[in-house]
């Protein structure tokens, strides 16, 4: 890791990977924007960090290509495939759904780097670890990446934006891939990695200050994995293609569970046997991931009905791969498909706006605790976890409800931040917090919701974060990424907000993420905030 920072003119950042454990060469291609933004506040070091990114994978994309096709090879079903012209497709093996339109997979052939192939596709696969069935000629379904765009009202603009700012927004990046991933979509067509990988190339191709891998990172195999488990790809085509195919899945899904028939009693109406399948299929087993992902994805509406007759800790039985590591790439997958549009955490933008409108509120006391950002060598972790025990300050709990023993609690700002997040000065001090939260909690006949733990001498020191639910705890790369995962927990999880702490949450959920739902609970001083 040294050498890689060396190499691109971040020795500085040494310290930073070191404390957050990013100390291996493997883990660079798995960090999302927010951990990479965690990790190197400035734009330029992020710029300059992309960029060695992308040259340190270029080398090995081809032989990584290989290394998958071959371990794809080997655990699939001995299927021998048919190359056919076009005229020949009265061949094809038939699905035997007739009302099922086919769903084919562009790919591009290893033999010329110009050329794709579609592969016809079982309905009941998701595109991960498939087996080719037959194949069809290239030469009637040419790509050309312009005329996509071109056909598309935004596509256009964002042609005539490139060719005048020579660059692209996050959000022009993410509007490409939804034009290209539909595009294939509303053809019957899906994706495999090959052709993700065949569409990034063609987006810097058009694009030329465009990086493949903002757009698509290739998939390490289990026996080449630092990790010792496979890593499945990345990028932006990759996520805009599997959050399109949930969406997909769960509408089929309502489709296959809602017919429009008249007289039926809904609730009679069963989950598939197929998602059935998933969740035994998780219940016994955590690994590979990539066939985690497969099972968790298939079995999603199962697991919201789930939440509606059950409690968290019974969830937890039913659902026990959630017990482990995974739970945090699993949640947030959840919550993907549960939210369908919001905006990416942004704590730093969130404080300083809160800050902004509720600064005449500090007292002096709290004014000296707003210094602390100002201390040298703060790392960005210590600066958001003093940040979070500033938040109770700037906007403090109002309302009361009733509780056991006390009547009526109206929980205090040490409360309240009690309520966010706890803080352990050692990991030895972690289960005496943990325990002493549960008997506050129990004291007063609540549960105790998901909550962030930090880890560190002093909130300008600390070393490292969790995520806490059900007395499960998750370690987090950040303490941006420990409140991303907190906040969508509740939302996946269906479970409420800690009532001393709600108010925070609340704003986070509006202000931040930009989602409102129904459940939503009005708090008067909020609206006042917001307003």
């Amino acid at each position: 890791m040294e050498e890689f920072l060396v190499k691109n003119n971040l020795h500085h950042l040494l310290p930073s990977f070191t404390e957050q454990n990013v100390t291996e060469i493997e883990f660079l291609p798995l960090l999302t924007d927010v951990q990479i933004g965690s990790l190197i506040p400035r734009i330029g070091d992020q710029i300059r960090f992309r960029k060695g990114l992308l040259q340190l994978q270029s080398p090995s994309v081809n032989e990584n290509n290989k290394r998958v096709a071959d371990e794809e090879i080997e655990h699939s079903p001995s299927v021998s495939p048919k190359r056919f012209h076009s005229t020949e497709q009265e061949n094809i093996p038939q699905s035997e759904n007739i009302g099922t339109p086919e769903v084919f997979w562009v790919v591009n052939t290893p033999s010329t780097a110009s050329a794709s192939t579609i592969t016809n596709l079982s309905n009941e696969d998701c595109g991960l670890n498939s087996s080719f069935i037959s194949t069809i000629s290239v030469d009637d379904c040419t790509f050309v990446l312009k005329d996509i765009l071109q056909n598309d009202a935004i596509g256009q603009t964002l042609l005539k934006k490139f060719e005048h700012l020579h660059t692209f927004s996050n959000k022009d990046r993410n509007v490409i891939c939804e034009i290209i991933i539909t595009h294939f979509l509303n053809k019957g067509k899906r994706l495999n990695n090959e052709s993700l990988s065949f569409i990034a190339d063609k987006i810097v191709e058009l694009f030329s200050t465009e990086k493949k891998a903002t757009y698509y990172v290739d998939p390490i195999p289990k026996k080449h994995s630092s990790l010792n488990k496979p890593i499945v790809a990345r990028g932006k085509l990759v996520d805009k293609h599997r959050n399109k195919l949930t969406a997909l899945r769960r509408a089929q899904e309502f489709t296959e569970l809602h017919p429009p028939q008249t007289g039926v009693n809904q609730q009679s109406i069963e989950i598939s046997e197929g998602q059935k399948d998933s969740k035994i299929w998780l219940q016994l087993n955590s690994e590979p991931l990539h066939e985690v992902i497969q099972h968790w994805e298939k079995s999603f509406q199962l697991r919201r009905k789930d939440h509606s007759d059950q409690s968290v800790t019974q969830f937890f039985d039913q659902w026990p791969i959630l017990k482990n590591q995974i739970a945090v790439e699993l949640i947030l997958r959840d919550f993907d498909s549960i939210i369908d549009s919001y905006t990416q955490l942004n704590f730093d933008e969130f404080f300083e706006n809160i800050l902004e409108k509720r600064r005449k509120h500090f007292s002096a006391s709290d004014t000296a605790l707003l210094d602390l950002l100002n201390g040298e060598n703060l790392t960005t972790d210590s600066q958001n976890a003093v940040k979070l025990s500033l938040l109770p300050l700037l906007v403090p709990p109002k309302g009361r409800t009733r509780v056991k023993g006390k009547g009526h609690w109206k929980p205090s700002t040490a409360e309240c931040k009690n309520g966010l997040f706890i803080h352990a000065y050692t990991p030895g001090d972690i289960e005496r917090c943990k325990s002493t939260k549960i008997d506050a909690m129990y004291a007063m006949g609540l549960t105790v919701q998901p909550y962030i733990l930090l880890v560190g001498p002093a909130l300008t020191n600390i070393t490292s974060s969790y995520v806490v639910i059900n007395n499960f705890m998750y370690k987090t790369l950040s303490v941006n990424e420990a409140i991303d995962v907190c906040f969508k927990s509740f939302h996946v999880l269906d479970v409420k907000y800690p009532f001393e702490c709600q108010h925070i949450w609340y704003l986070l959920q509006f202000c931040s993420y930009r989602i409102k739902t129904a459940s939503d609970i009005k708090i008067p001083f909020i609206q006042d905030l917001l307003q």
